[in-house]
């Protein structure tokens, strides 16, 4: 996935993002810059992957000076198909938990990544959870922190209530560590 992101982010900026379009070959013949540019993505896609085997391999399979299924053949290679990753990410979503020393702004990012990967995938693999869904995972991922107690309490008055999204129950937490954060710093003995 992060391979994939930069890939893109370079093709992009060398305006060649086009050539992974999956409507590139809808009009035939390519015209010389469009082939020019397909081999051109062939050829970053085969030196970025030269350090491994497997990529390598995929990459080989396809005709020479193909950028566009180049691609995709590397992608297939190590994507798995919608249905299989949602129940991937979903078996992710239940075992959702703070991670060593992590902040609650970066768990609340890690799960807003996650819920935005579900929704991403293709066809009817794709999910979308609603507030009151969302607010429930990031219980579920405090609930095993006992110094976020009563945090988990305050989150599911409002949730209660209706008062809260889940974006504000995700500042409610950040908060609410800082506000801790804050005490502890201040009741450190002065020198």
């Amino acid at each position: 996935k992060m391979w994939d992101k930069g890939f893109l982010r370079y093709l992009s900026i060398w305006e060649l993002d086009y050539v992974l379009d999956p409507s590139f070959f809808d009009v035939l013949p390519l015209t010389p810059d469009q082939r020019r540019d397909n081999k051109l993505v062939y050829y970053v896609i085969e030196e970025a992957v030269q350090g491994s085997p497997l990529a390598t391999s995929y990459v080989r399979q396809v005709p020479l000076n193909n950028g566009f299924e180049a691609y995709y053949t590397l992608h297939d290679g190590y994507v798995f198909a919608g249905t299989t990753t949602s129940a991937l990410l979903l078996n992710d979503l239940s075992n959702f938990r703070f991670l060593p020393n992590e902040t609650p702004t970066a768990l609340c990012l890690r799960l807003d990544e996650l819920f935005q990967e579900l929704r991403d995938l293709p066809g009817d693999a794709a999910m979308t959870f609603n507030d009151t869904q969302q607010i429930g995972y990031l219980l579920n991922a405090l609930r095993h922190e006992s110094e976020w107690d009563h945090v988990c309490s305050t989150i599911t008055s409002k949730q209660i209530q209706g008062t809260t999204t889940f974006r504000q129950a995700c500042d409610e937490l950040r908060f609410r560590c800082e506000a801790q954060r804050a005490n502890d710093m201040m009741d450190r003995p002065v020198k």
